[in-house]
């Protein structure tokens, strides 16, 4: 996961590392971001991805999978925790 404060907050996902600012661009009717390669490299974004924003208190998180199924797994753990008994039956 990618959060921008690692970035701006002084590079702190980088191992302490300085980086490069980050320009903000207009494209058409559109703004971008255009991450240096190694800063990609060390996150795990590939040409093509899809990232996916998360607003926090801190910044925003860019994340390479969708926060919404992350949480609908979460729940499907509790809920699985919650009720061991019957999900041993059902494996029967």
């Amino acid at each position: 996961m990618y959060n921008a404060t690692d970035v701006c907050g002084g590079a702190a996902g980088m191992g302490g590392r300085a980086v490069e600012p980050i320009k903000v661009r207009r494209q058409g009717r559109s703004l971008s971001i255009t991450l240096p390669e190694d800063l990609a490299a060390h996150f795990g974004f590939a040409d093509g991805d899809t990232l996916y924003p998360r607003l926090t208190p801190y910044g925003v998180e860019l994340m390479t999978h969708d926060p919404g199924t992350v949480e609908v797994a979460e729940d499907a753990r509790d809920y699985m925790r919650r009720h061991r008994n019957a999900m041993k039956k059902l494996a029967e």
